[in-house]
């Protein structure tokens, strides 16, 4: 799910009023982090994540999750978030699954069609045949010769390709060098055209992305090209356009477990090895490339 909907009832319901605002807020984060996972409000085995990891996947600190709350408890090694919504979260499954079925049922009924016995299309053709000789009886040479006038192709007529020509290639639509900087991040190759839905994601998130300091993508081309281990990072563009500013924040925040003080890495899709100076990741001034 891609969004939050709190009803007034919940916001003034007991617990939250209640809670200190600290703890709304932590709420708030479990939540979200519920809602993208559609989880049913429930984190499993996340007793022994570190510090660290509640910062990175869930935006808040292990003390905040520790402290008891009325908004959410342990039970056992999971979490149990309070007011998530669970009907909410059918109704989409189940919009889910009816337009897979829907699909199914279109291809069932192509595949259905194109496999239909070939004694039909032969019978078909045959009563073809006999209906056009029965029209032509009688006719004499002189009459066929007149119904065929005016039947002549056109001179303008576009011609039809042979059978065993390839069929024209499509074109994808020129990319400009942000969108092409992007893609790289998630190693897309250039010539893949964008989905509708990541066309779309993208268009939301450019402002975003035009605003960005070149500090700022020094800091997301090593953040993405580090190990899945160590960052967690988005695992599709579409994901990673719709969550573009808080990637961008982990990039800023996130220091290798190894290396210099510098984080010597390769970035992804660039070709060339970047010393990122995480003292420059918020200056206001961009910092060449490479």
């Amino acid at each position: 799910m891609e969004w939050l909907n709190l009803h007034t009832s919940t916001l003034d319901s007991p617990e939250v009023i209640g809670a200190e605002p600290v703890d709304r807020a932590t709420w708030l984060f479990l939540l979200r982090y519920c809602i993208a996972q559609e989880n049913g409000g429930r984190i499993a085995n996340c007793a022994d994540w570190g510090d660290r990891k509640w910062q990175q996947l869930v935006r808040v600190t292990l003390a905040e999750v520790k402290k008891p709350s009325e908004l959410w408890r342990f039970e056992g090694n999971d979490i149990a978030v309070n007011f998530y919504p669970v009907q909410r979260q059918r109704e989409i499954e189940a919009k889910r699954k009816a337009g897979r079925d829907t699909v199914a049922k279109r291809w069932e009924s192509r595949s259905a069609q194109a496999t239909a016995p070939a004694d039909s299309s032969a019978t078909s053709s045959a009563d073809s045949s006999s209906k056009r000789s029965a029209d032509t009886e009688g006719e004499g040479e002189g009459e066929r010769k007149d119904k065929g006038k005016g039947k002549e192709m056109r001179p303008d007529a576009p011609a039809l390709a042979l059978s065993g020509e390839p069929a024209p290639e499509k074109k994808v639509p020129a990319k400009d060098p942000t969108q092409l900087r992007v893609e790289a991040l998630m190693r897309r190759r250039p010539t893949t055209p964008l989905s509708p839905a990541e066309a779309k994601a993208y268009k939301a998130a450019l402002p975003a992305i035009l605003a960005m300091q070149e500090a700022d993508w020094q800091a997301m081309q090593a953040f993405y090209a580090a190990p899945q281990s160590e960052t967690f990072t988005r695992k599709d563009l579409l994901t990673l356009l719709n969550n573009w500013n808080g990637e961008v924040d982990r990039a800023r925040n996130w220091k290798p477990k190894a290396g210099d003080e510098f984080g010597s890495v390769r970035a992804a899709g660039w070709g060339k090895e970047i010393k990122i100076d995480r003292s420059q990741a918020n200056s206001a001034e961009p910092v060449p490339f490479g």
